[in-house]
C-alpha cells in the first residue's frame, strides 16, 4: 500500500509542465498510455514494484493519453506504453541494454531491470557528463596512473 503513494497520477498538461518545471532534485519518469491496454498494465505492475527501489532517484508519474491528449503529438506517442525520464525539465537517456534512448517503449524484461536502469541513468545524470573530475580522470589514465589518485 505505501507503493501506491510513490507513484502519482497526473490528471491534465498543467500537472505534468508542474511535475517537470518543479522537480529540482530527482528525475521525473513519466508513464505515457492508455490505462485499459494490456502493455500498460504491465509497465505499471513493474513502476508498482520499482517505486521503493528508486524514490530517491526518481519520481514517478502516470499520464493517460485518453485523458492528458497534449503530449501525443509533441513527443510523437504512438506506441501502447512510453517511459520517458526527465533531470531538470531535459530529456534523461536510459539504456535498457539496446543503447541509450530518451523513450521506453519496448523490451522491459522485468522491473528489477527496469529499477537497475532507472538508478544507473539518475546516477550518471548526478555525476555529470563532462564534469572536471571526470575529465582529470581521463587525463590521468592516459598517463597510465590510473584512478589512485582520487584515492
Amino acid at each position: 500500500r505505501a507503493q501506491t503513494s510513490l507513484v502519482h497520477e497526473l490528471a491534465s498538461a498543467q500537472e505534468v509542465d508542474m511535475c517537470l518545471l518543479d522537480e529540482r532534485h530527482r528525475a521525473v519518469m513519466l508513464r505515457f498510455g492508455r490505462r485499459r491496454d494490456p502493455q500498460t498494465a504491465i509497465m505499471d505492475a513493474f513502476l508498482h514494484e520499482i517505486a521503493h527501489e528508486i524514490w530517491l532517484y526518481c519520481i514517478i508519474c502516470l499520464v493517460d493519453l485518453d485523458v492528458v491528449t497534449e503530449f501525443t503529438d509533441v513527443y510523437e506517442l504512438h506506441d501502447p506504453c512510453t517511459l520517458m525520464c526527465f533531470y531538470k525539465n531535459k530529456p534523461l537517456p536510459i539504456d535498457i541494454g539496446y543503447g541509450f534512448d530518451t523513450r521506453i517503449t519496448f523490451g522491459v524484461s522485468s522491473s528489477a531491470q527496469l529499477a537497475d536502469a532507472v538508478i544507473d541513468a539518475c546516477k550518471r545524470r548526478s555525476r555529470g557528463r563532462g564534469s572536471f573530475r571526470e575529465s582529470i580522470t581521463a587525463i590521468f589514465q592516459g598517463f597510465g596512473l590510473g584512478a589512485s589518485w582520487t584515492s
